[in-house]
């Protein structure tokens, strides 16, 4: 009996997140001494697959409200942490891949949120190079890591980069979202040529937060 009801539970508190995705989701602010560490996976075709921790942190909150995200450039001997600022982010984004260092083009996702079937466009230039890429929020799932268990909203994206005009590659990303972690809990980029074949594929997930 008391096993149904917890299956019955975890059923019901899953259709409420899913109900309240369709209504829009509102995303926590960030505060000083939040903090994630995240296992980073890179695999290339004929070569040997490459993985890292990143260890990141909101230092502090400026006047403006802006918040000043480091990372842990080293520790010493004695276990204490030395940060290195990296970016200041605005006070209206409240969504963030901090490994890839970009807000998806969500500029006030403190006060939208977000909805499933939302759909929107991202450009990102660095010289003559663009990237351009499509989003949508697709729903609600279940991520199991090794931060934890999170309900996480998925978002996917598709997009090419183009040199001057001329077609590069393509790519897609997916990111799972957890709003109780402040952070994409799991997110996969992967690039291709215009034929398909595999370029690169970029995992990151998160091993560990402590947020407030």
């Amino acid at each position: 009996m008391l096993q149904h009801f917890t299956k019955l539970k975890s059923v019901m508190l899953g259709m409420m997140f899913f109900c309240g995705l369709a209504y829009g989701v509102e995303l926590q602010e960030f505060s000083p001494n939040d903090e994630w560490t995240f296992l980073q996976l890179r695999t290339e075709p004929g070569k040997p697959d490459v993985s890292n921790e990143i260890r990141l942190s909101m230092l502090f909150k400026k006047k403006s409200g802006d918040m000043m995200l480091g990372w842990a450039k080293a520790i010493t001997a004695s276990g204490q942490v030395i940060w290195q600022p990296i970016e200041s982010l605005p006070a209206t984004n409240c969504l963030r891949d901090f490994v890839g260092r970009t807000n998806l083009d969500l500029v006030n996702s403190c006060k939208e949120g977000l909805k499933v079937g939302s759909e929107w466009k991202s450009e990102i230039k660095a010289g003559d190079v663009l990237e351009q890429i499509d989003f949508i929020v697709v729903g609600e799932e279940v991520i199991n890591s090794k931060a934890g268990t999170f309900q996480a909203i998925k978002i996917q994206g598709k997009g090419k980069r183009t040199y001057q005009g001329i077609n590069l590659e393509k790519f897609s990303v997916t990111y799972w979202f957890a709003p109780k972690a402040k952070a994409m809990v799991q997110s996969v980029r992967e690039y291709r040529t215009l034929d398909g074949a595999p370029i690169i594929k970029i995992s990151n997930e998160l091993i560990s937060v402590n947020v407030n």
